[in-house]
């Protein structure tokens, strides 16, 4: 099975936003996870599959292949439809508005960020499987470790680790196969009950730079990795699992 992840830059131009999602479904990777995929984007995704709005019953037909989910906030998952049978989405609340210390963020505000929880079932073996999507709030590392200048982004961020934990823990306790992916804007991060793609991969390029901050989580190591370049400023993962 083939599990992909890629943040394709919000200020890309939509010819450019293509480019890197292309060699993903010319791979017919499985289950793929975007981020800064805002709603504004969503006609893109029509050439490849149908689009599904959550929250709300908006669902805008497309092409075949694919059924796209996308939120509030940018989080998008897509699953291929050969393989999966789409069952049910929801939004994941990561956080509010709240105040934090980046010098980005006008006044010092943090927006409201939400991940994605999207339900579907293996057409092969039957197996209920979740796919947890997430973009963790930025601006919390430097140099490979957390900034104590900024204790309110840290905790803001540890917090949106907690809710993506939760819900993983939330969706195996009702029997479920889960996989979770996106930019933790971290390097080395953890989730409780499942394994990173880098757990057994040796030291070697990262996706944004020399950072390893893209991932994807899943219940077994991956059989290989692979870095897709792209316009965007993050390289794609794509992981190869036997299952």
């Amino acid at each position: 099975m083939h599990v992909a992840t890629a943040n394709v830059q919000v200020r890309l131009p939509h010819a450019a936003a293509l480019e890197c999602l292309d060699p993903l479904l010319d791979a017919a990777v499985d289950l793929v996870l975007l981020q800064e995929w805002s709603p504004a984007r969503a006609l893109l995704l029509r050439g490849s599959g149908s689009v599904r709005l959550t929250p709300g019953p908006i669902r805008l037909p497309g092409a075949t292949m694919y059924s796209w989910v996308q939120t509030i906030g940018d989080s998008t998952i897509g699953i291929r439809n050969e393989r999966f049978a789409f069952e049910h989405a929801r939004p994941l609340l990561l956080s509010g508005f709240t105040r934090g210390e980046s010098p980005t963020r006008p006044l010092g505000i943090e927006p409201a960020q939400f991940g994605l929880v999207v339900r579907c079932r293996d057409r092969l073996s039957g197996t209920p499987v979740s796919v947890v999507g997430y973009h963790l709030v930025a601006g919390v590392e430097a140099g490979g470790q957390l900034r104590k200048d900024r204790p309110r982004l840290v905790a803001r961020h540890r917090r949106e680790v907690a809710r993506v934990e939760a819900a993983i823990a939330a969706e195996q306790a009702s029997g479920r196969t889960v996989y979770a992916g996106g930019d933790a804007n971290v390097v080395g991060l953890s989730l409780r009950g499942l394994t990173s793609v880098w757990a057994d991969q040796p030291p070697g390029e990262g996706t944004c730079g020399n950072r390893r901050i893209d991932d994807i989580f899943a219940p077994t190591p991956a059989e290989s990795v692979t870095l897709l370049d792209n316009p965007s400023d993050h390289r794609a993962v794509l992981a190869v699992y036997n299952r």
